[in-house]
């Protein structure tokens, strides 16, 4: 069975016995979502699982946060101070884990990341006070980046003409994670408090799930994953020998080639000192290139970060009986329970299940169809991104329910696969640091989170602008694309025909 938007059938279901097809450094040409087969789709559905657990074991705590509170009597003061060391801790724990993949490979990072902060979730059962618990949310921070190895490991395996769709699904599908946390958490605790388990042992046992959950994982990952193209001559323990080269060089920037860019030879960076290696970290981070693309990382999973958290107080609190006075009771007012907004503000999250692998999709579909393959990319960045501002936009505006709920759902899906769009640009970036350029995209996409939740904050008693605001932002981001220098493509010139 065929996916739509794939002409040349290069994602399909169906013939899992077959080799995937490949180029000439061992890289899949295509994707079969029905096979489990050795290298590609082994390690791409043990990439989307690790990402599945650390998301699913990440947000465990917070999904108890009420039943931890009322057991320690920890304070909402020191409850919301763990919120952001979780938060910030993933920041740093995303640029970090860049520079490690590059030298280490996703195998072996994703394992230590999951077993790390696996270990930490567990460690939080037994938090009796403010501190404790803001100390291991810290470190279960740690879970967050597992997002940057999974997305390095897709980039390893698939070739350039499925590397968005590769790395949408499997971070869409990983980001479910989150999702299926909210869901079950709560009921395996609620779960144990049936079967007689007082309050303060239910939440402590309950946290131990999701982590071994993640253990186990991370004990797949290491020990049925594969780094890299067998076929490609690389031993996949042996990341440090050598660096595979795209053929095709108008799809990528070569940096520090020592032979000729247009050979699929593989070929060796040069050994450089650490403080050359630090150096080099920070030109990538201060690169224009890669400052764009960290914004509009921010203007796409910054903004969902932030919608998934204010949407249904927003639905609730808007929307309001017309023939109702809210001074008098403000809940007679409300079309909406919290209850019943909060069921349909999970649609924005819910609808990941097909929205970010959409946007890789549509990338990679309009790259197949123009003369430049990254001219089609761009364009299709720089459309997503423009309609989902003005989408953005329009919903500030709604002062129906019905109307709002449509317009709820273009930009759910467009902020999505804007996530799909971005991350399908990465790869292009530097080839010899796409663990790296990874990282800092990665993490700019929660200081998005960040800097939106406080736009948010200075707007409390008027949310309505905080969205038109952002839509504004967004807006903004998709004309950065004009800017972009990738692979020798200059957006402004190549897409302007020039």
């Amino acid at each position: 069975m065929k996916i739509p938007l794939n002409v040349d059938k290069t994602v399909y279901l169906g013939s899992a016995k077959r080799p995937l097809r490949e180029d000439e450094n061992g890289r899949a040409t295509e994707i079969n979502l029905a096979s489990f087969r050795r290298v590609h789709m082994r390690s791409f559905w043990l990439s989307t699982l690790g990402f599945f657990a650390a998301f699913t074991a990440w947000f465990a705590t917070t999904t108890l946060l009420p039943s931890i509170k009322a057991d320690t009597g920890i304070s909402d003061a020191s409850a919301s101070a763990s919120d952001i060391a979780n938060v910030s801790s993933n920041i740093v724990f995303r640029i970090m884990v860049g520079p490690l993949l590059d030298a280490w490979g996703s195998r072996r990072v994703m394992s230590a990341l999951l077993i790390s902060g696996s270990l930490a979730l567990i460690g939080s059962a037994g938090v009796t006070n403010g501190v404790g618990l803001i100390v291991s949310r810290t470190f279960i921070g740690l879970l967050g980046a597992v997002f940057v190895p999974c997305q390095y490991w897709t980039q390893s395996l698939f070739s350039y003409n499925v590397v968005g769709a590769a790395n949408a699904l499997s971070a869409g599908w990983g980001n479910l994670g989150a999702g299926v946390a909210y869901l079950v958490t709560p009921q395996i605790h609620n779960l144990l408090t049936f079967l007689g388990v007082s309050a303060s042992a239910s939440w402590r046992l309950t946290l131990l799930f999701p982590a071994i959950f993640g253990l186990l994982a991370a004990a797949l990952c290491l020990a049925f994953g594969d780094d890299r193209p067998i076929s490609a001559g690389f031993d996949p323990h042996a990341l440090s020998d050598g660096v595979i080269l795209d053929k095709n060089p108008s799809d990528v920037t070569v940096a520090t080639v020592i032979n000729d860019p247009a050979s699929s030879e593989t070929h060796r960076p040069v050994k450089t000192s650490l403080f050359q290696e630090v150096f080099s970290f920070v030109k990538l981070s201060f690169s224009p290139t890669v400052l764009i693309l960290m914004f509009m990382y921010a203007c796409s999973f910054g903004v969902e970060l932030c919608v998934d958290s204010k949407l249904g107080a927003y639905l609730s609190a808007h929307f309001l009986r017309p023939d109702c006075d809210p001074t008098t009771d403000v809940n007679k007012c409300q079309y909406l329970n919290q209850s019943t907004a909060g069921l349909l503000g999970s649609t924005f999250g819910l609808l990941n299940l097909f929205t970010r692998a959409l946007g890789g999709f549509v990338s990679d579909y309009a790259a197949s169809r123009s003369q430049h393959r990254l001219v089609g990319r761009l364009i299709v960045q720089l459309v997503v991104l423009l309609v989902n501002g003005a989408a953005l936009i329009l919903f500030s505006y709604m002062t129906d329910l019905a109307s709002a709920m449509a317009v709820l759902v273009i930009f759910s899906i467009l902020t999505e696969a804007a996530c799909g769009t971005t991350f399908a640009l990465v790869p292009f970036v530097d080839p010899w640091r796409k663990g790296a350029v990874s990282g800092l995209v990665g993490a700019g996409g929660n200081i998005g989170g960040a800097l939106f939740n406080v736009l948010f904050q200075a707007y409390l008693n008027d949310p309505s602008k905080g969205f038109f605001i952002m839509g504004v932002i967004v807006a903004v981001s998709s004309l950065l694309t004009f800017c972009l220098s990738i692979g020798g493509v200059r957006g402004w010139r190549e897409m302007c025909g020039r």
